[in-house]
């Protein structure tokens, strides 16, 4: 009878002991996919950033590149305005 006893007294310690590392097993997976989720938040938010940033660079590029062309136009223009001004005279 004793060792009925010893056996299931074991078998009750090994049981609990299975389920105290299911349990660290279960956190410990719980506090990784935290972790990630909030890696992956910030490498969205840091690529919004960076996209905020290539959206400005591009729009200063294309109004220079803008302001160039009309620039050029304006004098294209002029010299039309006055090389027909020559021909009317």
């Amino acid at each position: 009878m004793e060792m009925g006893l010893k056996d299931a007294s074991e078998f009750i310690r090994w049981q609990r002991e299975m389920e105290q590392k299911d349990d660290i097993e279960k956190i410990e997976h719980i506090q990784k996919k935290k972790i990630e989720m909030e890696l992956s938040r910030e490498q969205a938010i840091l690529a919004q950033q960076q996209k905020v940033v290539e959206n400005h660079h591009l729009a200063v590029k294309v109004k220079k590149e803008v302001h160039k062309l009309l620039g050029e136009r304006e004098v294209a223009l002029e010299e039309d305005l006055n090389a027909n001004k020559a021909v009317i005279k």
